[in-house]
């Protein structure tokens, strides 16, 4: 729950949020996040659940979306819609209702990434394959067999199938001292 690009429950005092972790914090056991409420700011990490989409046809809070007109985030989600801030930042936020999402993700018009931080991916250049560490926007970084900490385009990526080979390297990586992961590179 703690990795950049996490689906993730806040649980408060009285009150449950979804929330995305954008990245660590300063303290060890806190992360920063993006509320659905719009906030950004840090919490503890066993104040934390992960959160799982349920229905493949609806996107939600913290989905990262394509369209015709590129990668986008989905900001907010709740009984009549969705709110998309587009990576690219000159372009304005949409709004769509749920039906229109629906529709759109029918009809291909609109795909849901499958990219979410633990997934098994490969590089569709050189066929590397790996576990996404975490995601921040469209920038993935990527512990591919014999390259940890590669970062890139989640547009570079394809969803690979999951082996035991694979989830055996995720569990390696996790052991991986953090800093390994923030000197990533580019090329794969």
């Amino acid at each position: 729950v703690s990795r950049g690009g996490s689906k993730v429950y806040l649980r408060g005092d009285q009150t449950v949020e979804k929330a995305l972790v954008l990245s660590d914090s300063d303290h060890p056991a806190m992360v920063l996040l993006r509320t659905e409420s719009g906030y950004t700011t840090n919490a503890a990490i066993q104040d934390l659940t992960p959160r799982c989409q349920r229905r493949p046809e609806i996107a939600e809070m913290g989905d990262v979306l394509r369209d015709q007109n590129g990668w986008g985030l989905v900001v907010q989600s709740d009984h009549l819609g969705i709110c998309i801030q587009p990576f690219d930042r000159s372009q304005a936020s949409a709004q769509m209702s749920l039906r229109e999402v629906e529709e759109a993700l029918t009809t291909g018009e609109v795909g849901v990434s499958p990219f979410q931080p633990g997934a098994c991916v490969k590089h569709v250049a050189s066929q590397q394959v790996g576990i996404l560490h975490s995601r921040r926007e469209d920038v993935a970084t990527v512990d591919f067999l014999g390259h940890v900490g590669w970062q890139g385009s989640i547009g570079c990526l394809a969803a690979a199938p999951e082996e035991s080979t694979l989830r055996l390297w995720a569990q390696i990586c996790q052991l991986l001292p953090r800093h390994s992961h923030d000197a990533g590179s580019k090329s794969a």
